[in-house]
């Protein structure tokens, strides 16, 4: 399968998703655990990649604004990140999914909320992340691949940007996010590596990269039937082994600078999800 027949694969898949995705409680719990999780101290500006429907914006959303969150119905279990190598010491804190294993859509493609709806990957031109709008303490962007989940992000949270361009090739410029979030789309991307490396590109000073994982999948949960000899496998292979424990996550970010400072293990409708915490290191 060549790159441009597996983003498509992506794309059609998530697109035929859209206007259902956010019926998943998990989905939804997801979403608020992550929102709950972040730290907001000193955050401006939060860049949300492979964003699906904007489901963790929109609850970032709610929280700044002092609204009720998303549904939640997950159960939690704080871990300590203190024995990870390469780690920096840490306590957790608080923890959003995607259907049949994949994230809200892994790699990204977008259009402005005030700008185009449509356009290739390689149209997409370089997004400021300046203050947040009139009333609003965030500046929210989220980035992905699929037209169709971005149009109901669009629908759902007109405040905030949503922009279709590649995880590898982020139309954002270099230490511009306080917030990088990356929530169940790390297995998705041929090539983790690189979308690291954009993390630590466009991390601020100081900022912070949130991701979720899998850490284990349910036999009839979000993960069940994706080898790639499966009749319902999504058209690519995904890859969760690099980031199916706190251990391994920190392995796959340790080239691009990141250290886990901190984590949470959540247990979502049979699935279990690891929600950590990285820092970029000189």
């Amino acid at each position: 399968m060549t790159d441009d027949e597996r983003l498509e694969a992506i794309r059609e898949r998530f697109d035929g998703r859209a206007e259902s995705y956010d019926d998943s409680a998990m989905h939804r719990a997801l979403a608020a655990a992550v929102a709950d999780f972040v730290d907001l101290e000193g955050v401006e500006t939060v860049l949300d990649v492979a964003t699906g429907t904007g489901l963790v914006l929109r609850a970032l959303a709610a929280r700044a604004g002092g609204e009720a969150n998303l549904d939640s119905v997950a159960s939690a279990q704080s871990v300590s990140s203190d024995s990870l190598p390469g780690s920096a010491e840490s306590v957790s804190s608080g923890g959003s999914p995607d259907e049949v294993q994949d994230g809200p859509t892994g790699e990204a493609q977008s259009g402005s909320a005030g700008g185009r709806e449509g356009g290739s990957p390689g149209d997409a031109k370089t997004v400021s992340l300046g203050g947040g709008a009139a009333g609003h303490p965030l500046r929210l962007l989220g980035i992905d691949l699929s037209p169709g989940m971005l149009a109901v992000a669009r629908r759902e949270l007109p405040s905030a940007e949503f922009v279709e361009a590649r995880a590898e090739e982020l139309p954002v410029a270099d230490a511009s996010a306080d917030l990088v979030l990356c929530v169940t789309a790390l297995h998705i991307f041929a090539d983790p590596s690189l979308v690291f490396e954009e993390f630590a590109r466009v991390l601020a000073p100081g900022g912070a990269l949130v991701t979720a994982t899998f850490l284990e999948l349910a036999e009839h949960g979000h993960g069940h039937g994706q080898g790639p000899d499966s009749p319902v496998t999504p058209g690519y292979t995904p890859n969760h082994a690099p980031f199916a424990s706190p251990e391994a996550l920190a392995d796959a970010a340790a080239p691009a600078g990141f250290v886990v400072t901190r984590f949470e293990e959540r247990a979502l409708e049979g699935d279990r999800v690891l929600i950590a915490e990285l820092a970029a290191v000189d």
